[in-house]
């Protein structure tokens, strides 16, 4: 059983700990009016050899950040995809932010190894490298060698890392409480949902069976692209503290001497990459969230390997709709439509002002008129719409400040590999496939088919009952107030009318049937499928002329 005196004495000295960091990155304002300025002690005002004075507000932030440990740093990640939070220097600054942490001695490690396998290493490894690959705030990392299966990389996490995280959790829900009740003006940065949304993206990270079955999910979406690998798991060793997986023999991505001492195409690999993202954000719904250079390795024979997948994005078919959209009104820069995108994808406050945001975003494509796409910035473009839509109060879910991060990431590590890359084009095919299977996909036709029926289902009930009372109105069947005039003229008009709609919604299924039929393969049939939907398409072609003569002679429908 553990000490409650002894949790209660860490908690307030690590109080202690983040008052004194807060003074000596200049923010001890914050520690005074929240009312913990009283467990300060020894605070130091150099950073690594430099005056904290000489540093800027955002650079202050982030080593402030860093310093605190993984939780905060945690928290730099995500405001980092808030540009309705924070201003675009201190995003900047913050996506600059290291997971790194102190090396720790191999005997510890050992003995957390051995904890996780419940035996001795020496049972499944024939060899670990003592030496850290990585050594980060909440993981460390490890070359081995297993007895069974070849290289491996074991990801182990830091002793007592799960009581740490908790410990700070609670400590800045306890400042995030004390700020809105203390400092009004910090209410409107969210506190309280900003610790939330840290809470659950931290413990997600901290269970690596969870990223074990990332990687298993992302592998299946990428069976038969030869052009990238995904390691496997090997999921006899891993635990919810430990991930035990392939080791990758390659380069970082931005190792750009490396690649071309390997002999490998540089422009090949960067539109891979591209076409990687834009396939797991259009197709698959699934993406690799943090696409950084020390995420993606590049392997001797020129295949792309991700790993890390302790961050990773979702989309549900509404959001890949809702993205489709957006990248195509901004392929086409079409105003109209990347508003309307972005007031589909958003929640709108009451006080947001249309007109001001449509001027912006139309001065903002005005730069870039004269420009190639091939000249354009595609990430940078989405993120500086992304940030107008913010600051215009137009909230966006976090799966889609994920997928801009995502998207300006991979752009720039494909730019560095190959500057004339275009993002642009490589990702209107997915567009257009998408645009495609939402119009013109058996199930978009079957939806439009049921649709045609139901309208005329509908009329075929409604108008007889409309003819009736038009009759009878006619014939002085009816009690009416009024006499009208030329009523049998009218019945007549309406008649043809809804006759006219009829037939029309009749040619409209023969089109869209004939188009079903023409897409259909493989048929047993002796007459060609193409035959019929092709004769389906002339039949409908002479009624549609023919009711449109009748139309136009008529003058009205």
């Amino acid at each position: 059983m553990k000490n409650p005196l002894g949790k209660q004495y860490r908690r307030w000295h690590r109080y202690a700990e983040i008052a004194n960091v807060l003074f000596k990155y200049g923010f001890g304002f914050i520690a005074d009016r929240i009312g913990i300025t009283n467990i300060l002690f020894n605070i130091q005002n150099r950073v690594k050899g430099a005056k904290v004075s000489t540093l800027s507000g955002p650079q202050r932030v982030r080593l402030m950040l860093e310093e605190m440990g993984p939780l905060f740093m945690k928290l730099g990640q995500i405001l980092s995809v808030r540009p309705d939070l924070i201003p675009q220097e201190y995003i900047r600054e913050l996506s600059k932010l290291q997971d790194a942490g102190p090396e720790l001695p191999f005997d510890m490690i050992k003995a957390a190894i051995e904890r996780e396998i419940g035996s001795s290493i020496d049972d499944v490894f024939t060899y670990i490298d003592p030496r850290p690959i990585a050594a980060a705030s909440i993981a460390q990392v490890h070359k081995a060698v297993l007895k069974n299966d070849g290289e491996a990389i074991i990801k182990i996490q830091r002793p007592e890392i799960d009581d740490i995280v908790e410990d700070d959790l609670a400590i800045l829900k306890e400042i995030a409480g004390l700020m809105e009740a203390r400092m009004p003006e910090s209410r409107r940065y969210q506190p309280m949902g900003i610790v939330n949304e840290l809470s659950r993206s931290i413990r997600r990270e901290l269970d690596f069976v969870r990223e074990g079955m990332s990687i298993d999910h992302f592998r299946r979406n990428f069976e038969g692209h030869t052009e990238i690998y995904v390691p496997r798991v090997f999921w006899e060793y891993t635990t919810k503290h430990m991930l035990v997986m392939e080791y990758i023999d390659g380069v970082k991505v931005n190792e750009i001497e490396k690649i071309d001492a390997m002999g490998l195409d540089r422009k090949t690999i960067a539109e891979n990459g591209a076409r990687a993202i834009m396939k797991q954000i259009f197709e698959d719904g699934f993406f690799h969230a943090d696409p950084h250079p020390g995420n993606i390795f590049i392997m001797r024979d020129g295949r792309i390997a991700f790993i890390d997948f302790g961050m990773m994005g979702r989309l549900t078919k509404e959001d890949q709709d809702h993205v489709v959209d957006l990248i195509s009104a901004v392929i086409n820069r079409d105003v109209n439509n990347i508003i309307k995108a972005f007031f589909n994808i958003g929640v709108l406050s009451k006080d947001v002002d249309l007109r001001g945001f449509y001027i912006d975003v139309t001065e903002l494509l005005e730069k870039y008129y004269e420009k190639t796409l091939a000249e354009i910035n595609m990430g940078e473009l989405v993120n500086e719409t992304v940030s107008m839509a913010f600051r215009y109060g137009i909230g966006l879910p976090s799966q889609f400040t994920l997928l801009d991060k995502s998207l300006m990431t991979i752009e720039g590590v494909a730019k560095q590999l190959y500057p004339e890359v275009n993002v642009f084009e490589l990702a209107r095919p997915f567009v257009t496939n998408m645009m495609r299977k939402r119009h013109f996909s058996k199930e978009a036709v079957k939806a439009r088919l049921d649709e045609i029926y139901d309208s005329a289902d509908s009329l075929f009930k409604i108008s007889p009952v409309a003819l009736d009372v038009l009759n009878k109105l006619s014939k002085g069947e009816a009690e009416v107030k009024f006499q009208l005039e030329g009523l049998d003229k009218a019945v007549s008009r309406f008649n043809r009318m809804v006759n006219r709609l009829i037939n029309a919604l009749i040619i409209s299924a023969v089109i869209i049937g004939s188009a079903v039929i023409v897409g259909v393969e493989g048929s047993s049939i002796h007459v060609p499928l193409s035959t019929i939907g092709t004769v389906g398409f002339i039949a409908a072609g002479v009624a549609g002329i023919w009711l449109l003569i009748d139309i136009l002679r008529s003058g009205h429908m």
